[in-house]
């Protein structure tokens, strides 16, 4: 008569088990199982490599305390994911300007834990401003105006003409009524 045993075996530590049993009437027959169980998710911290400028690289880091077979899923806040990988570090561009908070979920085949960092995206500084125009002009003809950047977002161009005249936009023209230097 063949008896079945069953064996239910809970461990909390790292290691790989090697389990053999044995029963049958005609004798003894030694098969060894072996198991390997993960350790626990403990201590999982986010941070991120400071505050950036909208379109810059953010890095994005991810650190236990313990835990074993790790995989890791971010999602960045402005509607972006990465993962599952095994990498700790993700690197991420965020495009607008802003206060986002970065998830990161840690999962293993016995715990899932998760952890938020702040970032912080702020505006690109204007550079290179160059205006251009078609001056000198005849009075009364309208003069051209061109401005240019180099980087920078979200940007407004306001005209002031020396006149009491004002316009908005990266093109503009404008005509003097009174001669001027």
């Amino acid at each position: 008569m063949l008896h079945r045993r069953r064996i239910l075996f809970l461990s909390l530590l790292l290691a790989t088990y090697c389990l053999i049993t044995a029963a049958s009437y005609s004798g003894q027959f030694v098969a060894p199982a072996y198991a390997q169980a993960d350790q626990p998710i403990a201590g999982l911290t986010a941070s991120n490599d400071g505050a950036k400028e909208a379109g810059q690289q953010v890095t994005l880091s991810a650190a236990i305390v313990a835990g074993t077979n790790v995989n890791y899923t971010w999602n960045f806040g402005d509607g972006q994911s990465a993962g599952p990988i095994a990498a700790k570090d993700v690197k991420h561009i965020y495009t607008s300007p802003g206060r986002y908070t970065a998830t990161v979920i840690a999962r293993n085949s016995v715990s899932q834990v998760l952890a938020t960092t702040n970032v912080v995206i702020n505006v690109p500084p204007i550079t290179n401003l160059q205006v251009v125009s078609d001056s000198p002009s005849v009075l009364g003809v309208p003069t051209n105006f061109s401005a240019s950047i180099g980087t920078g977002i979200n940007v407004k161009f306001k005209w002031n003409f020396g006149d009491g005249q004002e316009a908005e936009g990266q093109n503009v023209s404008h005509r003097y009524s009174k001669m001027g230097k």
